[in-house]
């Protein structure tokens, strides 16, 4: 802005000669020669004044530009708590979505483990029960060497069901979780009647 105050002042004093110049046409007629260099000089300040007004022109809407850019500038950083606390949120749903996957990964492998148990069991019962459909079928007495393990093998089959029933339970209580900490949530919010 120093040029602009330089130029300022150059137009004030060419401005000052000019009205010094006229004051004393008045008094005195003045030769051609300094009306004519009062008269270029006034050309000339009207050129620079004209100049100054252009880049004055051009500094302020540079300026109007700038304050729109730092508006938008204020507006973004005013969007950052917001923004913030979205992330958080997100970070928190998928932390507790990958807590649930692992707990429902893990009620799974139970639910794995005892349907293989129960296979075993049920397996051993078929057995059984063969060798004493056969033994009844040839005639022999049942007796308590096949009795035994035929309803050990049933006794453990039970168990081995009641067992994987639980682990499905479970599995499937892992799976329902998230989704009844959901409604929860979704209950306690308060609700607005509408008319």
């Amino acid at each position: 802005m120093s040029t602009f105050e330089e130029l300022q002042g150059r137009i004030a004093l060419a401005m000052d000669r000019i009205q010094a110049g006229i004051e004393r046409g008045e008094e005195a007629p003045a030769g051609e020669s300094e009306a004519d260099v009062l008269k270029a000089e006034l050309a000339v300040a009207r050129q620079d004044l004209a100049r100054l007004e252009g880049d004055l022109g051009i500094a302020k809407d540079r300026e109007a530009a700038l304050q729109g850019q730092l508006s938008d500038m204020a507006s973004q950083i005013d969007r950052i708590p917001e923004l913030e606390a979205a992330l958080a949120e997100a970070k928190a749903a998928t932390d507790a979505a990958s807590t649930s996957g692992q707990t429902m990964l893990g009620a799974v492998a139970g639910l794995e483990t005892e349907m293989s148990r129960l296979r075993a069991a049920n397996e051993v019962l078929r057995s059984n029960n063969r060798a004493l459909r056969e033994a009844v079928a040839e005639g022999a007495p049942a007796g308590a060497d096949l009795v035994d393990p035929a309803a050990m093998a049933e006794l453990e089959a039970l168990r081995a069901e009641q067992s994987a029933s639980k682990a499905q339970a479970d599995a499937i209580m892992a799976a329902l979780g998230p989704l009844v900490t959901d409604e929860t949530a979704s209950d306690a919010a308060p609700k607005t009647e509408t008319f």
